[in-house]
């Protein structure tokens, strides 16, 4: 039987198994999905600059909604731009007559001053800049060669000018006088030998407890020798170098060492003749988080988030040597 259905089937036309395949199957659902052809193809090829003609007509021809598009051969008129009305400034009576009365001169001093630069010409801005400029440079002038001074209020906030014996201190420094408990140096000028005898007799020897050396001019050089002094001392808890001219790294380096001295309780560093930058105070934050000792840290940030941390880690701090002081009495 099956060899009869082939021998019928190879004595059939193209034309005749298309019409069977039509009769048995005519939605074609026998065959895969790729081999389907449900409709005949299409001898039109699409033409896309005729599909943009019919189109450009279509829209010309039509009147319902708004038509967005550029079209030629379309009457396009933009509409009306309406200018919102700028509020009337009303000054008061001594200001408006003062204003009525300024020559051109005066207003283009005043745009200068109030920044408004938009309302000059570019000649009228540029000699406005100069004139502040040469006032600037006068100031300048005016204030070169004058020697360092604290700034306003520093001499109150760390008392008078001390009457302090420099040559006997000095002479004690360097015989290391084992006597020698506190230090105070504050608002005294020209004493650098003084403070690098200081740091010597901080690194050899441990009696000291306190040092205060506030607006002496401290340089970095001088600053660094304090830093490696602290490393060999256990002896000292406070000390006050504020209103000095040390750099954000020299102080760095400072709580850096206090990693290894825990003796060092109270660190002031604030007023600076230059302020640290972002970089080192990150780096500050970096060495208190890693001590664990340090109550007290005297420096006024001027980055608010880093100045929070700083805080916080001092903070820290005082609650653990608050615990491990409860800790010490119950026993």
């Amino acid at each position: 039987m099956t060899e009869d259905i082939d021998e019928i089937l190879e004595g059939l036309s193209y034309d005749d198994l298309q019409a069977l395949s039509d009769e048995i199957d005519p939605e074609h659902e026998l065959l895969p999905v790729h081999e389907r052809q449900l409709q005949p193809p299409s001898s039109h090829k699409f033409d896309i600059n005729n599909r943009i003609k019919e189109m450009e007509k279509l829209s010309i021809e039509s009147i319902e909604g708004d038509n967005y598009l550029p079209l030629h051969g379309r009457d396009y008129k933009p509409r009306p731009e309406v200018r919102k009305k700028e509020p009337e400034v009303v000054l008061p009576d001594e200001w408006d007559e003062a204003v009525n009365q300024a020559n051109e001169k005066d207003l283009q001093d005043l745009a200068g001053i109030l920044g408004i630069h938009s309302l000059l010409t570019q000649e009228q801005s540029s000699s406005t800049e100069a004139g502040e400029m040469k006032e600037s440079l006068r100031e300048l002038d005016e204030k070169k060669g004058q020697s360092y001074e604290p700034s306003q209020g520093v001499s109150d906030y760390y008392g008078e000018l001390q009457q302090v014996d420099v040559t006997g201190l000095f002479r004690r420094l360097k015989d290391f006088d084992k006597t020698l408990t506190e230090i105070m140096l504050n608002n005294m000028k020209e004493v650098d030998d003084v403070l690098v005898a200081i740091a010597e007799f901080l690194a050899r020897m441990d009696c000291v407890t306190r040092i205060s050396v506030a607006n002496t001019k401290m340089s970095n050089n001088i600053g660094l020798k304090f830093a490696e002094a602290l490393q060999n001392n256990s002896s000292l808890v406070y000390l006050n170098m504020e209103s000095n001219m040390l750099s954000g790294d020299v102080i760095v380096r400072i709580l850096e060492v206090l990693e290894n001295n825990t003796t060092l309780t109270e660190l002031k560093v604030a007023n600076q003749s230059k302020a640290a930058g972002a970089k080192s105070e990150r780096e500050m934050v970096k060495k208190l988080e890693q001590n664990q000792t340090l109550l007290k840290f005297g420096h006024a940030f001027l980055t608010p988030g880093l100045g929070n941390m700083a805080s916080r880690l001092i903070l820290r701090n005082n609650d653990r040597a608050r615990k491990a002081r409860q800790a010490a009495a119950k026993k």
